[in-house]
């Protein structure tokens, strides 16, 4: 505790166990190390560290099963007002409005490496982690739980190969994230798995823009690829959220949510009598394949004018619904869908498949492709938003306090930020949406509406300090 000049730390082989505020203010690491034979490190051990850039640990939270708030990546740092060099976050331990709990975690620290003791990430671990740009995870993880990187903003990869299941809001606002690969193991996807991935161009594929779902997945959440605008091709083992439903269950859409964003088209689908449902599907998604499903009901692609093929697999076709495809434009087949080499080998046989295809491919095919790319890519409107926060009686600044920008009033949190200097938060490139400005006061939120030119403003009161 308050080493202030200790460069480097060695952590034996005897430690088992990290205590309490045990590396406080040490403030001259750059890089901590702990190693897998320790089994506990416990609230604000690596509190005040300033200047830790990377940090490798056995697993993440308080010790390798925990739970609630003792699971995030946070607790290790725990919360310091009077932290300089800190950066407060508000991690995720259920998707409540007020399921948040406020760490300070050191500005610089950038990169995670998590080694291969871990098998598990909780609820929430690394959420809201948005200047963090690397998370190395081993093979070893199995087990991911919900929101688990929501919000990181900066990570471009990530390893999830043997997760065994994709949960809810997993990569919620992963808006850097360009690739994902996941296990065949997997059986269900939750509710807004990739919602917010912008730049997600290929998930279990090396094909740009190509989004693979296997047969093995038996369920799939609602709004799971909302916003995710890089989507070309989409191979879906059936249409809604399992292999049986019927209804509004049963919509192409609902994969794709019902809130607006940059670069979707708005699609009002049918259920029941006199009642629909409207969803944005991205314009970017010409060509859907649907593998494994028993039938096709009623509207299930209705009005989806967007698409330029819908492939479906044989079985199916005497199971189809006089209306599924109402008002829907695009060609239909019933055809077997196989697999490419790619999406089920190594790297290197994904580079010979890839070559194989090429060669396989006729001029006119390739014509078609890239005049249809051409015409129906449409670029994602992105705008710059500013919040403001000032002293109520002295109308100065107030630097450090966090803040948000949230979609269309949903609870879900779009991006967090914290003020700079000048008591102003900006957030850069953000998808152009109807959003709400929400100042964070450890357990209240306040919100504002952003004015013409994309700036809200909140007044700073005395009480809120206490």
């Amino acid at each position: 505790e308050w080493c202030q000049s200790l460069k480097n730390i060695t952590i034996g082989s005897g430690v088992t166990s990290i205590g309490d505020y045990a590396f406080y203010c040490c403030n001259a690491l750059s890089s901590i190390v702990i190693p897998e034979n320790v089994k506990t490190i416990n609230s604000k051990a690596f509190s005040g560290c300033g200047s830790v850039t990377h940090i490798t640990l056995p697993f993440v939270g308080k010790t390798s099963n925990a739970s609630g708030s003792e699971a995030h990546f946070g607790y290790i740092f725990g919360r310091n007002d009077s932290f300089s060099l800190g950066k407060e976050i508000w991690q995720k331990y259920g998707m409540g409005h007020n399921d948040i709990s406020l760490y300070t975690l050191p500005s610089k620290l950038t990169s995670v490496t998590v080694t291969s003791s871990a098998t598990q990430l909780g609820f929430g671990a690394f959420s809201v982690c948005d200047h963090i740009t690397e998370i190395n995870l081993p093979d070893s993880i199995t087990y991911i739980g919900g929101a688990a990187f929501y919000g990181c903003n900066q990570i471009t990869e990530i390893n999830i190969a043997n997760a065994s299941s994709i949960e809810e809001a997993l990569f919620y606002n992963c808006s850097s994230l360009k690739s994902l690969r996941f296990s065949d193991e997997v059986t269900y996807i939750k509710n807004s798995a990739f919602a917010g991935c912008a730049s997600l161009s290929s998930i279990n594929s090396a094909e740009e823009g190509k989004f693979y779902i296997s047969n093995n997945v038996k369920e799939i959440g609602d709004n799971i690829f909302n916003g995710c605008v890089k989507m070309k091709t989409l191979v879906i083992p059936f249409t809604g959220s399992k292999q049986t439903s019927t209804g509004a269950s049963a919509h192409f859409g609902r994969i794709f949510g019902t809130t607006e964003y940059t670069g979707s088209i708005k699609t009002w689908q049918n259920y029941g009598y006199n009642s629909s449902e409207r969803y944005f599907i991205p314009t970017s998604l010409k060509n859907v394949f649907v593998t494994n499903a028993n039938g096709i009901s009623e509207y299930a692609f209705q009005n989806c004018t967007g698409l330029a093929s819908i492939t479906i697999n044989p079985e199916a076709e005497g199971a189809v619904a006089e209306n599924a495809f109402d008002a829907c434009t695009a060609t239909v087949a019933f055809e077997a869908y196989v697999p490419e080499a790619k999406e089920e080998t190594t790297e290197t046989e994904e580079e010979e498949s890839i070559e194989s295809t090429e060669l396989t491919t006729t001029e006119t095919e390739e014509e078609s492709i890239e005049s249809t790319e051409l015409t129906t890519t449409e670029a994602v409107e992105l705008a710059t938003y500013k919040i403001t926060v000032l002293d109520n009686d002295t109308l100065q600044p107030k630097a450090n306090k966090q803040v948000a920008i949230l979609i269309d009033g949903e609870v879900n949190y779009t991006a967090i930020g914290v003020t700079n200097e000048n008591g102003v938060a900006v957030f850069e490139n953000v998808p152009v949406a109807e959003y709400t400005a929400v100042l964070l006061v450890r357990d209240q939120t306040f919100e504002a509406t952003f004015n013409s030119i994309n700036e809200a403003s909140f007044m700073w009161y005395t009480e809120y300090d206490n």
